[in-house]
């Protein structure tokens, strides 16, 4: 059997969606799910970055716009057209943003989820963690900076057309410095992705191996780096495989600090976790991940009260919500620094999945 280091080595590096690389690391991972005894089917998507290039395309309209709004007053013809073109200008981007964000993509390249399983019947719980990669100009930090300062500037570009002075025009400011930065988010293949998220892959299968016993599901989703794209499509069309089984959802794991768990709502799974992981639970951070796209099809098993959850997002999950069910969160472990290497990171990290693992042995699963 191909141990987890040996596979951390082989998906640690640049996979974007589509890449040669890409469907390299899917190889690996469907002969390690079926080493340990898996059955492993493919799931085909159409993916495209749309999401990502609309939030660049809108950077870069407001950072214009915004200049534009501040130059029409000073025309005498054209100053009376100052509000109405500011609150076009905003208006328009946020539509535009929301449409791009609901509609399906372009086929830009072709997607694969991994859907591990043993047995015909459903698991009792689903592991979770996306097995693409992508660079990016700006890290995760400066892109929240980035969209503060343009929502922020949105907010002030409307405050400066209804009294438009050379004070005012301050308020403006944000809005060009974060349209400008936002404009920088052109994503490519140079990263390659180890604590995004080839650590947390490798999680997943030393959780199999510390609980080979337990009955767990496991999906490796692509094109999670483009908007959650392979998990959406999952959910969307094959609610039936989870059947309302808690999912917990693991990404950018690293071998530093304390493990966090980021739940959707409070509840007696998370509470297990947490207290057999010794981990902080969040239930929001600024991030997106595929634990978001699955809450509508994961949570409560009824004949197992306690083993409530849905998937993990390190994020509030969104859409309703039954009495009867409870929000899981991903398990995230952060830090500031790079794994070491691959033997050094999984034996700093062992505590994780043999925790996990513990938890989910049929003793203790749901």
């Amino acid at each position: 059997m191909i141990s987890t280091s040996e596979v951390f080595s082989r998906i640690a590096v640049a996979r974007s969606t589509g890449t040669e690389a890409n469907r390299a690391v899917r190889a690996d991972l469907a002969e390690a799910l079926k080493e340990r005894g898996f059955t492993v089917q493919e799931q085909e998507f159409p993916a495209g970055p749309d999401s990502l290039d609309a939030v660049q395309r809108a950077g870069v309209l407001l950072a214009i716009g915004a200049l534009v709004a501040l130059a029409l007053p000073r025309i005498p013809a054209l100053a009376d057209l100052t509000a109405i073109f500011t609150l076009l200008l905003v208006a328009g981007l946020g539509a535009y943003l929301a449409y791009a964000a609901n509609r399906d993509p372009r086929k830009v390249a072709t997607g694969v989820n991994l859907i591990g399983r043993k047995g015909s019947g459903l698991p009792a719980a689903w592991l979770m963690a996306h097995y693409d990669s992508k660079s990016q100009r700006l890290s995760m930090a400066g892109r929240i900076v980035a969209l503060g300062f343009a929502a922020i500037g949105a907010a002030g570009l409307l405050a400066f057309s209804a009294t438009p002075t050379p004070m005012a025009s301050l308020l403006a400011l944000p809005a060009i410095a974060g349209g400008a930065l936002l404009a920088r988010c052109r994503t490519g293949n140079e990263s390659s992705g180890a604590l995004d998220n080839a650590t947390a892959v490798v999680a997943v299968l030393e959780i199999l191996d510390q609980a080979p016993g337990a009955r767990l599901g496991v999906v490796f989703t692509d094109a999670e780096e483009w908007g959650l794209l392979g998990a959406r499509f999952l959910a969307k069309s094959r609610p039936d495989l989870f059947g309302g089984r808690p999912v917990i959802n693991l990404d950018g794991l690293d071998d530093r600090g304390q493990t966090i768990l980021l739940a959707h709502r409070p509840g007696p799974l998370t509470s297990r976790l947490r207290d057999k992981l010794k981990a902080r639970v969040r239930r929001r951070l600024p991030v997106l991940v595929d634990g978001m796209a699955m809450a509508p099809v994961a949570g409560l098993r009824p004949d197992r009260p306690y083993a409530a959850g849905r998937s993990g997002p390190p994020h509030a999950h969104r859409g309703p919500v039954g009495r009867d069910r409870r929000g899981l969160g991903a398990v995230r472990h952060r830090s500031l620094t790079r794994p070491a290497g691959p033997d050094t990171f999984l034996q700093r990290m062992h505590q994780l999945p043999r925790a996990v693992g513990a938890f989910l042995l049929p003793s203790e699963g749901p």
